[in-house]
């Protein structure tokens, strides 16, 4: 197996394939939801008596992407996915030339 990692590889090693492995293997979340109260102005909103909520953002709790949040690492996740597959049809269109 080949330990060299190229920088723009590190979403793969450091998250897509860590929090795979986190879930399949061991079930285990590495960004928790949140949930937080909404406030205006420092004070509480609510509706009929009851906070409202929002769910926050999805932090990554531990790793060397601690306190990033997932939902733009996901998105950095697609964005590499996208790019390797672009050039593996470049590829592919060329070796069919």
């Amino acid at each position: 197996m080949n330990d060299a990692r190229l920088p723009e590889d590190d979403i793969f090693h450091d998250f897509i394939d860590k929090e795979r492995n986190n879930i399949v293997k061991e079930y285990d979340f590495r960004f928790p939801w949140r949930r937080r109260a909404l406030t205006f102005n420092g004070a509480p909103l609510t509706f009929n008596g009851s906070p409202l909520t929002f769910g926050g953002a999805f932090t990554v709790v531990d790793g060397p992407l601690k306190g990033r949040d997932a939902l733009e690492l996901c998105e950095l996740g697609l964005a590499w996915w996208e790019d390797k597959v672009a050039m593996l049809e470049a590829q592919i269109d060329v070796a069919t030339e």
